[in-house]
């Protein structure tokens, strides 16, 4: 099972040794709903053996979480002329009534509608994804519309750690911090996900060049490429819809506001296929050795535990 602890504080009287400060932290927490808290659930199967309870909709509400962390945080990373575009979007999407649909995953808006930021043209220079599984990294891959290169160090934990569940971010910082550096002023995005359902997005801003040999990387004398991973990473589909990001803050939220503030996207299908691993890996542990009952979504057999799956299909659980 991994860990990862980090120190947290806020005295200001600490800043000349911190290594990050916090710029902003998002959190969805969707367990309002009765469907959302109860489709992931810990208890006892008919043979009497605890484990994962993963309901069929599992896949909808993560991805729903994830979608209102990610609007969340997205204007806090939007640079000046994704605030731009944003405003261009709202001022059509007004102009029409909200009827011109969406603007895509292209970040231009060109489409009308609510405007949806390319992330890997934000201000975030690295990003350090929840290593949930193979079908989770793809799944937001995707849905953020991240190059394989961004993507690279959360699959290099996942390879080395598996799914060490709410570590799995942190064993990420340590791969850049240790194999790449963060410069002094680059940001790092920090997305988690967990069942309830919640999702959450921090973004860092390094306070000076951080380049440290943490003892999880030491065993690498240089950083992986995609040819060391078991599977290819390969480029980002173009996502249907983009999470969307809200009205963007200061001046350009003055120019947009009158036109209309950009909405969540209802179902942006760029994540729905990949937080079922998410949740039953996430919760089972790190490096959990997996037996597939049959390709038809029965069970998973992880160490003592079980994670039924009520699903008919068994392709977004494909690699716990």
């Amino acid at each position: 099972m991994g860990g990862a602890a980090a120190l947290l504080t806020s005295r200001p009287s600490a800043a000349a040794r911190a290594k990050y400060v916090l710029v902003a932290a998002e959190r969805a927490h969707t367990g309002a709903d009765a469907g959302a808290y109860g489709c992931m659930a810990w208890r006892p199967d008919e043979a009497g053996i605890n484990g994962v309870y993963l309901g069929r909709d599992v896949v909808h509400h993560a991805g729903a979480a994830l979608r209102l962390a990610l609007a969340a945080v997205a204007p806090r990373i939007m640079t000046w002329r994704q605030y731009g575009q944003a405003a261009v979007a709202a001022a059509r999407s007004a102009a029409t009534g909200g009827a011109a649909g969406t603007g895509g995953g292209g970040g231009d808006g060109g489409g009308g509608g609510a405007y949806a930021p390319d992330f890997s043209a934000s201000t975030i220079s690295h990003f350090a994804i929840h290593a949930g599984g193979y079908a989770v990294l793809k799944g937001v891959q995707k849905g953020m519309g991240l190059p394989a290169s961004a993507m690279l160090p959360s699959f290099a934990a996942l390879r080395e750690y598996g799914n060490t569940s709410c570590s799995t971010t942190w064993y990420v910082m340590a791969y850049l911090e240790t194999l790449l550096g963060v410069a002094a002023g680059q940001r790092v995005l920090q997305v988690g996900l967990g069942g309830g359902m919640k999702a959450g997005a921090n973004v860092w801003r390094a306070l000076r060049d951080v380049r440290e040999a943490h003892p999880a990387w030491a065993h690498l004398g240089a950083p992986l490429t995609e040819a060391d991973l078991p599977r290819p990473i390969g480029p980002a589909a173009a996502p249907p819809c983009a999470p969307e990001a809200r009205a963007p803050r200061g001046a350009a939220e003055a120019a947009g506001r009158g036109a209309g503030a950009a909405e969540a996207a209802r179902a942006p299908g760029g994540f729905e296929g990949a937080a079922a691993e998410e949740a039953g890996g996430g919760e089972a542990g790190a490096n959990a050795r997996a037996e597939m009952d049959g390709r038809g979504g029965g069970k998973v057999v992880v160490r003592r535990a079980t994670v039924v799956v009520e699903a008919e299909g068994s392709e977004e659980i494909e690699a716990l």
